[in-house]
C-alpha cells in the first residue's frame, strides 16, 4: 500500500470527526459579516453562503457536497429570520429575546450535523 492509500484510510476512519470540523469551518470561518448578517435579510447573501459552503464538501462527492448545501439552505432560510426576529426582541428590552436566539442557533447546529451525520452513514458508509 502506498502513503496515498495509509491517507485516505485515516481520513475514512476520522470522517465524522473531520466533518465536524469542516463543518464548523465551512459554517463559521468561511462565512463574512455579509453573508452573516444578510441572509435573514435577503436572498444574495444566503446563496452566496450556501455556496461557499456546499463547495467545501465536494471532496466526498458531488452527491454528499449538494445534499447537504441543499438542506442547509432550507435550514438557514428558516433559522437565521427567526435567530434575527428574536435578537432583535432581545435588544428592545425583552430577555426572552436573547435566550430564544441561542436556542435557534442551537437548533440550526443541530440540525446541521444530523444531517451531515445522516449523509455521511448513507451516502459515504462512515458508520
Amino acid at each position: 500500500m502506498t502513503r496515498y492509500d495509509y491517507f485516505l484510510i485515516w481520513i475514512y476512519n476520522h470522517s465524522l470527526f473531520i466533518l465536524v470540523w469542516q463543518h464548523f469551518f465551512a459554517d463559521f470561518v468561511c462565512q463574512n459579516s455579509y453573508m452573516a448578517l444578510g441572509k435573514s435579510r435577503s436572498n444574495k447573501p444566503l446563496f452566496l453562503h450556501i455556496a461557499v459552503y456546499t463547495s467545501t464538501f465536494f471532496f466526498w462527492g458531488v452527491k454528499f457536497a449538494l445534499i447537504n448545501g441543499l438542506t442547509h439552505l432550507v435550514v438557514d432560510y428558516f433559522t437565521s429570520r427567526f435567530t434575527s426576529k428574536m435578537w432583535a426582541l432581545g435588544t428592545y428590552g425583552n430577555p426572552n429575546g436573547f435566550r430564544l436566539f441561542w436556542i435557534g442557533i442551537g437548533f440550526d447546529q443541530a440540525l446541521h450535523i444530523t444531517i451531515l451525520l445522516w449523509t455521511a452513514k448513507y451516502l459515504l458508509l462512515a458508520f
